[in-house]
């Protein structure tokens, strides 16, 4: 059963992935703990979501053909859909074949568009983060990669270009979000308190840092942001069924559940149409994504029907 209250959080966070791209709102006192925090909630929302489809499935045939590139395609197939017209569009206005390949390699189809190779590793690594996750020592690995990740990006070792798109910076999120899955029926109201009291001592000493010679690249979104994206991801999933379930709420809800094609629709948005008032960007994104989203629900059904028909 889908938690109607991660579908309102996750349809929050894409309203400020598209406002963060707006100057005035990084000019805003609140930028770095509320509008940035989207993309780190998002990690976490996945690492649980994940866990708890696992929790019910199994690992066991997790990279199986049939199970694994429905998995993949979900995510491959609507940015290869946008990766096509936006080079069209691109071709139309006198762009280079050239160029088009290095937008490809490095993530340069507009806003957010590094995220769809965040999620393809994601799916890639994530049954050895679940299995790492279940020892003391796996998690301090897990937290280790992150933080080595992090210095060699300091150092110079990894380009900026491979932090942006690599999954390795995002790992504690992550982390945050199977150990949530795990332990969910022990969390209480004061747990989450407790959370997000932490979360933004930690942020906050985090943001203001003087010096610093790690988590220096995307400061507000790194490692130390994990406790706080984690409170605020709890809050939404700990809200009352009488909240969540109110009938007014429900086109809220169903929106959320087609965020990542309302993001891939605001990438050609902010990519094309930058002079578009917010509001009108907001709304097509939105209106677009969803029925997108729609469509390729019926296409993606039939991608795994075709494979279980296969395997039988």
């Amino acid at each position: 059963m889908r938690n109607r209250g991660l579908d309102l959080c996750k349809l929050i966070c894409i309203l400020f992935v598209m406002v963060s791209h707006f100057g005035f709102a990084r000019d805003l006192h609140l930028f770095p703990l509320v509008i940035d925090m989207a993309v780190p909630v998002f990690m976490v929302i996945s690492g649980y979501v994940n866990t708890r489809s696992i929790e019910k499935k199994g690992l066991n045939r997790y990279y199986a053909k049939e199970s694994f590139i429905p998995k993949l395609s979900r995510f491959i197939l609507p940015f290869l859909v946008v990766m096509f017209l936006a080079s069209v569009a691109f071709l139309l206005n006198g762009g280079s074949v050239k160029t088009i390949l290095g937008n490809l390699v490095y993530a340069r189809w507009g806003s957010g568009s590094y995220y769809p190779y965040v999620l393809v590793q994601f799916v890639l690594i994530f049954p050895w983060l679940l299995k790492w996750s279940e020892t003391k020592g796996g998690i301090f690995g897990i937290l280790a990669v992150n933080v080595v990740f992090e210095l060699m990006t300091t150092l110079g070792i990894v380009p900026l270009w491979i932090y942006r798109i690599a999954v390795f910076r995002l790992l504690g999120f992550i982390l945050a979000g199977i150990l949530i899955a795990k332990n969910e029926k022990k969390i209480k109201n004061s747990h989450i308190i407790a959370v997000l009291l932490a979360g933004l001592i930690i942020s906050l000493v985090n943001i203001y840092m003087p010096e610093r010679f790690i988590f220096n690249t995307y400061i507000y979104v790194s490692l130390p942001a994990a406790f706080w994206a984690s409170g605020l991801m709890l809050v939404f999933l700990k809200l009352p069924e009488k909240i969540v379930g109110a009938k007014m709420l429900n086109i809220f809800t169903f929106f959320g559940t087609a965020t990542y094609h309302i993001l891939l629709t605001q990438m050609i948005c902010y990519s094309y149409c930058d002079s578009m008032p917010l509001v009108l960007i907001i709304g097509i994104s939105i209106a677009t994504g969803a029925i997108w989203h729609m469509a390729d629900n019926i296409v993606q059904a039939k991608i795994k029907n075709k494979l279980m028909e296969k395997t039988i």
